[in-house]
């Protein structure tokens, strides 16, 4: 399965338990078809230079394949199905001039880690499949 194939859908209302900032999507397509995965987004707004205006608004998103409960999902092995977070800034300047929206980079950035989550949890399953050398 190719990222240009993946297509998901809104599935907010089918996972209880989810807190502020997460949202919920099934796979429609592909190897993980069924799958919920849960994305979260957080806010940390930064003064880069100490005169008490916020310059830049930083976004960290991650992601996890999870069950209609907001659990983490495991692999095969054990290990939990869960993307490292990123972080995407917005100058507050591009907020004010227009040229960024909140709305554009949340979207932007929510579809990027749905399929990091995807590429990430068929990595971990291959790379079980290869025996430890320990």
């Amino acid at each position: 399965m190719t990222v240009s194939e993946l297509t998901y859908t809104p599935a907010t209302e089918l996972v209880t338990g989810l807190e502020p900032g997460q949202v919920a999507f099934v796979i429609d397509n592909g190897a993980y078809a069924g799958q919920l995965i849960r994305i979260q987004i957080t806010r940390a707004d930064v003064d880069t230079d100490a005169d008490g205006v916020v310059d830049q608004v930083n976004l960290k998103v991650s992601g996890a394949v999870i069950d209609d409960q907001n659990q983490v999902q495991a692999t095969g092995g054990g290990e939990p199905m869960v993307t490292p977070g990123k972080v995407d800034s917005i100058a507050t300047s591009a907020l004010a001039e227009g040229t960024e929206s909140v709305a554009a980079v949340k979207a932007r950035i929510t579809d990027e880690c749905v399929h990091r989550m995807v590429r990430l949890a068929a990595a971990m399953q291959a790379w079980e499949s290869i025996p430890s050398a320990g």
